[in-house]
């Protein structure tokens, strides 16, 4: 039998899980007019998106139920490619909230409007009460930045699962983040590297871990590089699973994990 913190809702986080996969079927259908990506109960009412290279793509929705409200962000369709070397570089979040990568801040800024926009929605209905926000991996990272940004906005607090997530912020920003009471439970498997990146630690060097600048790990040096003022700090309380499938997808994958719930 599984252990898990008083307040974590684990059924909650396998409801949480299946509608970011629906965002992924979202995004992977979406060239298919037929399909219909609607979760069964729930109700969208808006969906979020993103241009890239001129093309607005779907990264996830706002849905309703009951008295539950959803913001659901979906990943990337491969585990690391949002790590390059503009991705991890430190910059401001907003005021008094410390840092966050340029690469999380510059989608996020893409979505901040939908965002808020589907809470102002939310507002209006007459049995609102509760607001979710999940993610995976990079959507993850995102959800962290919608509870904080919608926070700011709203004064409301939401509840965030996330799946598989890297490191947000820097410890300017876990602070902020507890110091407005919000709460984010963050399941992962800890045989997936994806959660342990960006480096908590500064200026990655191959030579202190005993490894020579061969082409891979040089590639891995430049990545992972963030410079003096890189630090990078998880936020609140760990989810902690174990599988090894035998490879890096697999083990980011989000079905696998809430399904190890």
């Amino acid at each position: 039998m599984s252990y898990y913190p008083p307040g974590f809702d684990s059924n909650r986080a396998v409801e949480l899980g299946k509608l970011v996969d629906a965002a992924y079927a979202q995004f992977n259908h979406r060239n298919d007019s037929t399909f219909c990506w609607q979760p069964d109960g729930y109700q969208i009412l808006s969906c979020l998106s993103v241009v890239e290279k001129g093309v607005s793509l779907p990264f996830g929705y706002a849905a309703a139920k009951g008295a539950d409200g959803f913001i659901v962000i979906r990943g990337t369709q491969q585990p690391l490619e949002w790590l390059d070397d503009a991705a991890i570089i430190p910059i401001p979040f907003r005021a008094g909230w410390g840092k966050t990568t340029q690469g999380f801040e510059r989608i996020y800024n893409q979505l901040s409007s939908e965002i808020l926009n589907a809470v102002k929605i939310l507002q209006t209905r007459v049995d609102f009460q509760n607001l979710y926000i999940a993610g995976h991996s990079l959507g993850a990272a995102l959800a962290h930045l919608a509870a904080a940004d919608i926070f700011i906005s709203t004064q409301l607090t939401a509840t965030s699962y996330t799946f598989s997530g890297p490191r947000t912020g820097d410890p300017a920003f876990a602070s902020a983040f507890d110091a407005a009471n919000l709460v984010t439970w963050r399941v992962f498997n800890t045989e997936d590297v994806v959660s342990t990146l960006p480096l908590a630690a500064p200026d990655f060097e191959p030579q202190t871990h005993g490894l020579n600048d061969s082409v891979i790990e040089m590639a891995f040096k430049l990545l992972l590089r963030t410079g003096a003022d890189g630090l990078f700090t998880h936020l609140q309380t760990p989810i902690p699973l174990t599988f090894n499938r035998g490879n890096l997808a697999d083990n980011h994958n989000l079905t696998n994990l809430y399904t190890a719930l």
